[in-house]
């Protein structure tokens, strides 16, 4: 999707540039047939001159102009999407809320940025509705859940990733996160069948 988003400036740009040139070659034209028309050509006067330009100012030139400053545009906000999603990508988990706190757009602005940026492919994740956070898919495997604090008992029930800190909401201690259990050890050989 993000390519189709690069070709689309360029197609503003390519339309933008057609139309102001036909449209200042057709206004140069009706100058110099004003000016000096050529032999067996009829003289144009300055009041259809005039018009001829205007004619080609509303159909060519201004029409190319807003093709090219839309293309302008759709490059900037292309950029500006690259950039969020490089930004986004190094959190790999984080709560709509912040998000919009460090961007300083409302939670919905947030979220439309979000969408955006997936649908063009910029960025892999979803958004887990149930802590209404923004995660990516690398960060699921790398998650470790507390369900009560060691130190209070209180009810954490939330998943962190590997490299954050757990901390309980109620007490503000560091839980100290539990060792993974050991891999299963392999079944020992069987000697069944074997020659003595």
């Amino acid at each position: 999707m993000s390519s189709w988003v690069k070709v689309k400036d360029k197609t503003y740009f390519m339309i933008g540039a057609l139309l102001l040139v036909g449209g200042v070659l057709m206004v140069l034209t009706g100058i110099v047939l004003t000016v000096s028309p050529p032999p067996g050509s009829p003289q144009f006067n300055a009041g259809q001159t005039l018009i001829i330009g205007s004619l080609c100012t509303a159909t060519g030139i201004v029409p190319g102009l807003l093709f090219i400053w839309r293309g302008f545009r759709a490059r900037t906000f292309m950029k500006e999407l690259e950039e969020f999603s490089g930004w986004v990508q190094a959190y790999r988990r984080i709560t709509l809320s912040d998000l919009a706190r460090k961007l300083g757009k409302s939670e919905m602005e947030a979220e439309k940025l979000l969408a955006a940026v997936i649908d063009k492919g910029l960025v892999r994740g979803f958004i887990d509705r149930s802590t209404n956070e923004f995660v990516i898919p690398e960060a699921i495997g790398q998650s470790l859940f507390v369900g009560t604090c060691p130190h209070c008992g209180g009810s954490v029930q939330r998943q962190f990733l590997i490299g954050e800190t757990p901390v309980c909401p109620y007490c503000r201690s560091v839980i100290a996160p539990s060792a993974p259990p050991p891999p299963p050890m392999p079944p020992p050989p069987s000697f069944a069948g074997r020659p003595r």
